[in-house]
C-alpha cells in the first residue's frame, strides 16, 4: 500500500497539471493550422506517452553484464552467523555443509606439528576452529564455512569466494581468492516521488555487513597446532 500511494499522488499532480493547462488553453486565441488549444492537448499527451513507454522500456530492457541480487533481512543474517558459530564450536557444524560450505580441502600430513599462517594480505576475517579426531589417520580435512553477505540490504553471497589454501612443509598457509572487481548500482526514485515519501533528497547512506567466515579443521587426535599470533583459533568445545 505504500508502495502504491507515492503513484495515486503522482497521478493526481499530473491530473492537475493537465486540467490547468486544458482550462488556460481554451482562454487564449492563438494563430497557425490548428487551434492553439489543440496543440496543448497534443503537446501534454505527447509528453505523457513519451513517460509511460520510457518506464515500460527502463523495466523491460535488460541490462548487459548486470547481476540482479536479492533482498535480505539485516536480523535474519545476525542469527544466521550466531547459528553457524554456536554449531562449529559444539562440534555439529556438517548440518550446515548444504547451506554454508563453500569449498572443502582434504590434506595427507605426516608431521608431528602444524603451523597456521596468513599473507600479509589476507582480507578475510576468519574464524579458525580445530576438531580432534579420536585417531591418528594421517589427514587434515578443511571445510570453509561463510554465511550470507549484504550491501544496502542485498545479498552479496553469490560474489563472495573462498580463500586459498596450501600446505608446504609442515605450514598451512591461507591466501587472498582472485581479486574481483564490482560494481554495485542500485535503483532510488526520482525527486518528484521522494517528495512524498519521506526519502532524503540527497542520497542515501550505504553500509555494508560481512557473514561469518569459519575455518573447520578436523586434525589428527596427537597434532600439535601453532598458529600466528594475529590469528582467531578455538578449538571445538
Amino acid at each position: 500500500m505504500m508502495a502504491i500511494t507515492p503513484i495515486f499522488i503522482m497521478l493526481i499532480v499530473i491530473g492537475c497539471v493537465v486540467g490547468v493547462a486544458f482550462k488556460l488553453a481554451k482562454t487564449v486565441n492563438r494563430s497557425g493550422w490548428l487551434p492553439y488549444s489543440m496543440r496543448v492537448r497534443w503537446a501534454v499527451g505527447a509528453y505523457l506517452a513519451i513517460l509511460i513507454i520510457s518506464m515500460v522500456i527502463s523495466n523491460v530492457l535488460p541490462v548487459k553484464g548486470l547481476t540482479e541480487l536479492e533482498k535480505v533481512n539485516s536480523n535474519v543474517l545476525d542469527q544466521e552467523s550466531t547459528s553457524l558459530y554456536d554449531a562449529a564450536i559444539a562440534g555439529n557444524i556438517n548440518q550446515y555443509d548444504q547451506k554454508f560450505l563453500l569449498k572443502s580441502w582434504d590434506f595427507k600430513f605426516k608431521q608431528q606439528q602444524l603451523e597456521i599462517t596468513t599473507n600479509n594480505d589476507t582480507s578475510y576475517n576468519i574464524t579458525f576452529i580445530v576438531e580432534r579426531k579420536g585417531q591418528n589417520d594421517g589427514h587434515i580435512e578443511i571445510g570453509f564455512y561463510m554465511t550470507r553477505s549484504e550491501v544496502n540490504g542485498m545479498d552479496i553471497s553469490k560474489l563472495v569466494h573462498p580463500p586459498g589454501l596450501e600446505i608446504t612443509g609442515n605450514r598451512l598457509r591461507l591466501t587472498n581468492s582472485s581479486k574481483n572487481q564490482l560494481r554495485l548500482s542500485q535503483f532510488s526514485n526520482v525527486f518528484t516521488v521522494k517528495q512524498f515519501n519521506g526519502e532524503n533528497f540527497f542520497g542515501h547512506e550505504s553500509y555494508s555487513s560481512e557473514g561469518q567466515a569459519i575455518l573447520y579443521l578436523k586434525v589428527p587426535q596427537n597434532l600439535k597446532i601453532i598458529k600466528n599470533s594475529d590469528l582467531n583459533l578455538e578449538y571445538v568445545k
